[in-house]
């Protein structure tokens, strides 16, 4: 089970398009770090998006208009990461905890 003080950007292709970095910047993620899901080629289903919905620090992300492969997005929304303001905050973080990544994001996908 995923700890409930991480940040979950959730990005789904059914979200209102807006700025991500403002999106990003006001969900501020704790010193915990984040984590990014990325959905199948298909889409989320309706349960899955509602499950995940109702799950602690979780932050629904558009990448853009446009729906992306799950390849390309997973590319897109970690560069977004790293842009947000608190990512040197992040990474201070996770460099003290040996994360794999550098910005203290962890990459699921289904």
């Amino acid at each position: 089970q995923r700890p409930a003080d991480r940040l979950l950007v959730f990005c789904d292709e059914a979200a209102e398009v807006e700025n991500p970095i403002q999106s990003l910047q006001q969900a501020r993620a704790s010193g915990q770090g984040i984590d990014v899901l990325i959905g199948p080629e298909g889409g989320f289903a309706e349960e899955e998006r509602a499950l995940l919905l109702r799950q602690p620090s979780i932050l629904r992300l558009a990448l853009g208009p446009r729906i992306l492969r799950a390849d390309t997005a997973a590319v897109a929304a970690l560069a977004l990461v790293q842009e947000a303001p608190w990512q040197a905050d992040l990474e201070r973080d996770c460099n003290q905890c040996n994360q794999r990544l550098p910005w203290g994001a962890r990459l699921q996908t289904w």
